[in-house]
């Protein structure tokens, strides 16, 4: 995203490029961070400050956010962890099948490429030739297709 280097398949899965996976890193730790930091300010200082007919309404809410956090993040960090360290379970076979489909389908491009050009170069062929056949017609000399 910022930087200037050509970035991977695998680098590209994430924002900020090949700093992807440390930056995903620091944001789960900073959530965590701030839900505990969250969790305290409203144990601590919002409890005594609330009046009674409010306190439960107010913590309930203020712990909404907390908790979602706390729930989701081990599904979040196994999921992080499985997609930054997919480059140690490396199956040979399964290697072996996705270089062999992508020089296919590299080679598919070439090949219509050529078969394009061509089709250009034929079209090009048949105009020279009947621009040749109409100047050979001009000249002073009898033309025998026009006879």
């Amino acid at each position: 995203m910022f930087s200037s280097q050509r970035l991977n398949r695998h680098q590209q899965l994430f924002w900020f490029g090949s700093h992807g996976p440390s930056v995903m890193v620091h944001a789960c730790k900073l959530l965590l961070f701030g839900s505990v930091i969250n969790l305290a300010v409203v144990f601590v200082e919002l409890q005594a400050a609330l009046p009674a007919e409010r306190k439960l309404l107010v913590l309930g809410l203020a712990l909404v956010s907390p908790v979602l956090t706390l729930l989701t993040m081990p599904l979040t960090i196994q999921t992080l962890n499985l997609v930054t360290n997919i480059e140690h379970m490396k199956s040979e076979k399964i290697l072996v099948e996705v270089i062999k489909h992508q020089k296919f389908q590299k080679q598919r491009k070439v090949m219509q490429m050529l078969s394009s050009l061509q089709f250009f170069i034929d079209k090009a062929e048949a105009f020279a030739t009947e621009r040749f056949a109409a100047l050979q017609c001009m000249r002073p000399i009898r033309c025998s297709a026009f006879d």
